[in-house]
């Protein structure tokens, strides 16, 4: 009752504090695994977060709610699953995805254009106020670039009281009540397909839950796996201070990638991780899916499960290795929202599509020729002519330009993932006296793009920020918001012959044997895996760091 009371009493006076103390309620409902009153504790959590994040004005100070409100919507969508009430525990997990990223989708999204049409002047207003908001989140990018004497933080406060008194003016609409509202079921459901469920995956300090969401159901599966268990195996004990785990050992191969016990201890981490997946996680995830008789899955996973292969969990069967993609065609989304919009864009791609290519904009790939050409090969009966920009001609400013102008994206260059400032990710162009980065915040500069799909074929394309990996800040999702239907990414540094393979099969099955991108990158993983070469791309390490993101 305290704890309520308190939670009550600072919705009105003192936001922060609902949040903490919905926290530590929370915390001690479910240690005594009374789910119900931690679903209700959390809900209040939740909407504090809500009412938090909504009156920030820059992206800064939204990510300081977003830090300090890290793991609620996890473990307010446990607690509520546990519960019994899956609806809302998936709601509570979409919610709190990807907040930033929907944000930017749900302004530019497609149901606009019905608006457009039916209230042009309110269409009008809208539109000139979603405008100068995103204009000045650009500036709030680059403050350097900022006139002396500009107040950032006024003008944005003026844009958003324009903007909101926008959206208030189309809700007033018929038909428009729920514009720009909180997800609800209808944006989870519009995501759905009836051959492709989505599976949110929530690791609490009390247990994993994996919710299963068809058109006309939610399933639940329940393991063991913990937040210490799934952070130690990741990262190393809590109480060692050097970083160790799965990605100790991907980080000390990285540094000194010629070093054989380096490789050797990366190879072995990653062959260990998949296999206890397999246990902690994705076998009972890829049974269920059987059972309902789907072959493919969208996955929407929490916190640091974002930097796993989790289609990769493999288990030994018959004498051989069954893995998780040999079953289910598994893709990836940042949310619902995210899907529903890549969805959209993916439906509304052009027939013809139009190849921009990137090759080796430094000179350092020996391969790099060889896998371009032979990615375009699959594009010579295209009506238009692909696009491609080799060595020095791979500059930034001629990649920015042919983005608007292209459908299909395929950068074979270098890539990096800057684990605590994501927006500083890249794939590396060409420059002088050094290369120059295309980042994450320049894409989120983008607008006008509408592209089928982007395959950056380059190192650590899939990562994610660190700091707050449920935000998957990162290149993938940097290409959704730019306008791409779908992403094919990287996990981790991938091979330059390896990779050349696997795209040329991949092209191969989409655009000559009629493949969904999804089905295309599996169908290349297996081939790769268990044909190029008597097997000798055999080991996870080649060809399982790639994941599709989108559709």
């Amino acid at each position: 009752e305290a704890y309520e009371a308190a939670c009550q009493k600072g919705q009105d006076t003192a936001v922060e504090e609902t949040l903490r103390a919905a926290r530590n309620w929370g915390g001690w409902a479910s240690r005594r695994e009374e789910w119900t009153e931690a679903g209700r504790a959390y809900g209040y959590g939740m909407a504090a977060i809500e009412r938090l994040y909504r009156v920030q004005l820059t992206r800064r100070a939204k990510e300081t709610w977003l830090r300090e409100a890290r793991g609620i919507p996890i473990r307010a969508g446990y607690a509520l699953a546990r519960a019994g009430d899956l609806t809302e525990g998936v709601l509570a997990l979409e919610r709190g995805r990807a907040r930033l990223l929907s944000e930017v989708l749900e302004r530019d999204r497609a149901d606009l254009s019905a608006l457009e049409h039916s209230h042009p002047d309110e269409y009008a207003v809208y539109r000139r106020a979603a405008d100068r908001v995103f204009a000045l989140g650009g500036q709030e990018l680059r403050p350097a670039d900022l006139p002396p004497g500009f107040d950032l933080v006024e003008a944005m406060r003026a844009a958003r009281a324009e903007l909101d008194a926008a959206v208030e003016a189309i809700r007033a609409l018929s038909g428009y009540a729920d514009f720009l509202d909180a997800p609800d079921w209808e944006d989870v459901t519009r995501a759905v397909t009836p051959d492709q469920p989505l599976v949110y995956i929530a690791v609490s300090p009390a247990g994993t839950v994996a919710l299963v969401v068809t058109p006309t159901a939610v399933h639940p599966i329940h393991t063991g796996l913990t937040e210490e268990a799934l952070r130690e195996r990741t990262q190393g004990p809590a109480d060692d201070p050097a970083l160790g785990g799965y990605l100790g050992a991907y980080g000390a191969w990285r540094r000194a990638p010629r070093d054989p016990a380096a490789r050797q201890t990366w190879f072995d981490a990653l062959d260990e991780t998949t296999r206890w997946l397999w246990d902690a996680l994705m076998g009972p995830v890829v049974h269920a899916l059987t059972d309902l008789d789907v072959g493919r899955a969208t996955l929407i996973p929490s916190g640091w499960l974002a930097f796993l292969p989790l289609h990769a969990a493999w288990v030994e069967e018959n004498g051989k290795r069954a893995y998780a993609l040999d079953n289910v065609t598994f893709s990836y989304a940042p949310s619902a929202r995210a899907l529903a919009h890549a969805q959209t864009t993916a439906a509304a791609a052009a027939p013809g599509a139009r190849l921009f290519a990137v090759d080796n904009p430094d000179g350092s790939l020996v391969f790099s020729r060889r896998e371009v050409d032979g990615v375009v090969s699959h594009f010579a009966g295209e009506e238009t002519a692909p696009w491609i920009v080799r060595g020095d001609r791979a500059t930034r400013n001629t990649v920015l330009h042919a983005l608007p102008e292209c459908d299909v994206y395929h950068f074979s260059c270098h890539g990096s993932n800057a684990w605590n400032a994501p927006l500083e990710s890249a794939l590396w162009l060409y420059g002088y006296p050094k290369p120059l980065p295309l980042t994450v915040r320049d894409l989120l500069e983008q607008r006008g793009t509408r592209a089928r799909l982007a395959f950056l074929s380059a190192c650590e394309t899939g990562l994610v920020g660190a700091d707050l990996p449920d935000e998957v800040v990162g290149l993938a999702a940097g290409f959704l918001q730019a306008g791409a239907g779908g992403v094919v990414s990287t996990q981790w540094s991938v091979g330059q012959v390896s990779t050349a393979l696997l795209a040329e099969r991949f092209y191969r099955h989409w655009k000559e044997d009629g493949m969904a991108p999804p089905d295309a990158l599996v169908a290349a993983q297996r081939w790769l895996r268990d044909e190029a070469d008597g097997g000798h791309w055999s080991h996870p390490h080649y060809w399982a760091g790639f994941t599709l993101t989108g559709v």
